[in-house]
């Protein structure tokens, strides 16, 4: 018996001792792949590659890829890796440009797999690549014209008018207010009327089941483990089945644009929002669809399109995306804007002046054209987004084996490439004293003066941010 025991435990150590020579083999294969073409690169770690910090939570991933891009100072790139994943780490501007407009072919999107049945509102646009994306991009496009845009306006300047009048009650009774939390209700309840079309009512109803599960679509914090085990296999997310999103938060988006959708058709009723444009591109008919630039594809597309349960997860997954996008990052940049400006009182006051200037102009109103004529209120959210861009971090996959312009260096198909946002627009090369808060880095003659393709709130190229306007 203590002989039978003996084996076991020297089995189960040769079991473990395997398993470690394994793990670290496989999570050690990649680490050649930068010496091997030529590039310039960092020594990473078994299993935590160079981004140990933000895989132990430590740091956010501005701040690791910041770090690693002030070790490639004087470089225009440099090699690192993430996890496993070989990451070229850009730096130089006009290879920006390359990758993100001039060779938009070699690298065409994120490299996402948005699951269509296991986690459907990963299936919006942010994700989809390929003729699907441009599809939808396209049928999206127009939600965003100046027309669409003054509607859009709108429904922000009701809920505004009703934010003030809730801050309002806070003030006289003398309460501390979260400006956070405010925001997060203002946007739910602005872009639930322009996305959904329906009354959320986040600001005042704290029991409302659409804020509870919007929230939880803001929060959704399932991306986070996924990209980690990404990093180590493609393939681990899948098998692991971990959703992006909650499954009863997908239940319930699931049910409320189906009653949505369903009323709309039963009783004819058109209104001016993305849900409107979302289903008139469902419609579509085929003599329409065949105009598409690629017949083979686009007809694939709309075939599977075809089927209720793929229209109902389209028209879900964009709209969330929406909500998401709508209510996350713009109540965190007016978070962040109120903050400066509560820690910079004389811009405040000027910023004041002038819009109250140019509301004495137009009797009290400001419409969306005069919005768009506020030049310092310009500034101050232009340098808002320099300071806190909404994507700290934009990734891109090489689809074709891509030569780097004026090198001979060639990428893989496959390769992984990062242009990390925040680093760039917290480089003193290109911002002076970039933790200093200065609306005036966006003036028109400092904005002509500055180098292109440092500025990247929204990206750029064909797939730039499609609410950047």
């Amino acid at each position: 018996m203590e002989a039978s025991f003996e084996t076991i435990v020297s089995a189960l150590l040769g079991l473990v001792a395997t398993a470690v020579v394994f793990l670290y083999r496989y999570s050690t294969s990649t680490f050649h792949y930068w010496k091997k073409i030529g590039v310039k690169s960092l020594k990473p770690l078994p299993l935590l590659g160079n981004t140990k910090n933000f895989a132990l939570h430590k740091r956010s991933p501005a701040e690791v890829f910041r770090e690693l891009y002030n070790k490639f100072e004087g470089e225009r790139y440099g090699g690192i890796h993430q996890a496993r994943t070989p990451v070229l780490l850009i730096r130089d501007p006009e290879l920006i440009k390359q990758v993100l407009v001039k060779d938009f072919a070699y690298f065409p999107g994120k490299g996402n797999h948005p699951d269509l049945k296991g986690d459907p509102l990963t299936y919006h646009l942010f994700n989809l690549e390929g003729e699907e994306w441009r599809y939808i991009r396209t049928k999206l496009t127009p939600a965003f014209t100046p027309g669409k845009l003054k509607v859009v306006y709108q429904h922000i300047d009701h809920y505004s008018e009703k934010l003030i009048e809730h801050l309002h009650e806070h003030v006289k009774n003398n309460e501390i207010t979260d400006m956070y939390d405010k925001l997060v209700n203002f946007t739910m309840d602005a872009t639930g009327s322009c996305a959904f079309g329906v009354e959320v009512n986040a600001m005042k109803d704290k029991n409302s089941e659409f804020k509870k599960m919007g929230r939880r679509i803001i929060h959704a914090n399932g991306s986070t483990l996924i990209d980690i085990l990404e990093s180590i296999s493609p393939i681990l997310p899948k098998i692991f089945k971990i959703p992006t999103f909650p499954r009863d938060v997908t239940a319930f988006f699931r049910m409320v644009i189906k009653k949505i959708v369903e009323y709309r058709d039963e009783n004819h009723v058109m209104k001016k929002d993305v849900m409107h444009l979302l289903m008139l591109a469902r419609n579509q008919t085929n003599e329409e669809e065949s105009k598409h630039e690629d017949p083979q594809v686009h007809q694939q597309i709309c075939n599977e399109t075809s089927s209720d349960i793929r229209d109902e997860v389209v028209l879900t997954a964009q709209a969330a995306m929406f909500l998401r996008a709508g209510s996350e990052k713009a109540s965190t940049t007016m978070s962040f804007c109120l903050n400066e400006l509560a820690l910079h009182p004389e811009l405040q006051s000027e910023l004041r002046t002038e819009i109250e200037a140019a509301k004495e102009e137009y009797d009290g109103k400001l419409a969306y054209e005069i919005v768009l004529g506020l030049k310092l209120l310009d500034r101050v959210v232009s340098e808002t987004l320099r300071k806190y861009p909404l994507e700290a971090n934009i990734f891109r996959v090489c689809k074709k084996p891509y030569k780097i312009p004026g090198t001979s260096v060639q990428l893989d198909g496959g390769t992984k490439v990062l242009i990390p946002v925040y680093a760039i627009h917290h480089d003193p090369n290109y911002y002076p004293d970039p933790e200093r808060f200065d609306p005036d880095r966006f003036t028109d003659v400092n904005k002509s003066s500055r180098q292109q393709f440092t500025y990247l709130p929204f990206g750029e190229g064909p797939r730039a941010c499609i609410g950047k306007r």
